[in-house]
């Protein structure tokens, strides 16, 4: 079964296997359009360019072939089809009674799905104001993440798992490893990377980095749970006892700048 449907998928990625279909149905959607409207041919061009957006969206989001530069080149000719049935409707006729009035409720039709998707951006709105989570956190609704978010505890327990199996493997098993991976999950490695190393703290970071990511966090999230863990689980000593915590008037102690061990969470 493989064998006979490799041409069906080996040209994508594994994990959208599935996208040999839709260039299987958007041939005959591109052809249909001149068989069924054979007498409009502003039809004509608006059905194709219905068809061309769809498909132009689906590969954008999942980015199927397996060389990258095919991704974009993909992109580029939709786009430049697209562009090129919007200027070819310069040079048609003069359109009938009929036709100006079939185009104005489609116009109409637009319009309200227009009006429905900013309604629908409005209520996610207030839906997150009312919620008041961090943005794009693991707290998020589903509604807002496009889908469930990974339990952390099955997280944890995976990257645990994770970490033993890869301290057991030698330095070749491990080249061996990366090597069969493919360039989209070798960048995905490096991102994640490159996240925990961020959390973990600056020494670790530098050592982890292997992508660009914009931190605006000063404090790595290990050392900021260790504050907050400290401060829960501590007694309050007096300065004789805790003189790192308390200075000589009971206060919280300060640098020789005279600012506050305490990391700062956020850098502006």
């Amino acid at each position: 079964f493989l064998q006979s449907c490799r041409f069906l998928v080996f040209r994508f990625r594994t994990d959208v296997w599935w996208y040999g279909l839709v260039l299987i149905f958007r041939g005959p959607m591109l052809s249909l359009p001149a068989v069924i409207l054979t007498d409009s041919a502003r039809g004509q061009l608006l059905a194709l360019t219905v068809v061309l957006i769809v498909t132009l969206m689906l590969q954008l989001a999942v980015w199927p072939w397996k060389t990258p530069i095919v991704n974009v080149m993909d992109a580029l000719i939709s786009a430049l089809l697209i562009l090129t049935i919007a200027t070819a409707g310069a040079f048609l006729p003069p359109a009938s009674a009929a036709t100006m009035d079939a185009f104005s409720t489609l116009s109409m039709a637009f319009v309200v799905l227009l009006g429905a998707c900013v309604g629908v951006m409005c209520l996610l709105v207030v839906v997150a104001l009312v919620r008041r989570g961090p943005m794009g956190s693991a707290q998020e609704i589903s509604i807002l993440t496009l889908g469930p978010v990974p339990k952390l505890c099955e997280m944890q327990g995976k990257l645990e798992t994770m970490c033993t199996t890869l301290s057991d493997l030698s330095r070749p098993e491990v080249d061996a490893v990366l090597e069969a991976m493919s360039v989209y999950d070798l960048r995905n490695l490096a991102s994640v990377m490159t996240c925990i190393g961020n959390e973990l703290g600056s020494d670790v970071a530098v050592k982890l980095r292997s992508s660009r990511r914009a931190g605006l966090v000063k404090a790595s999230s290990r050392s900021v749970a260790r504050v907050v863990t400290d401060a829960h689980t501590s007694v309050p000593a007096s300065p004789e006892q805790n003189p790192r915590s308390f200075g000589s008037t009971g206060s919280a102690s300060k640098d020789g700048t005279g600012k506050s061990e305490i990391p700062d969470l956020v850098e502006l």
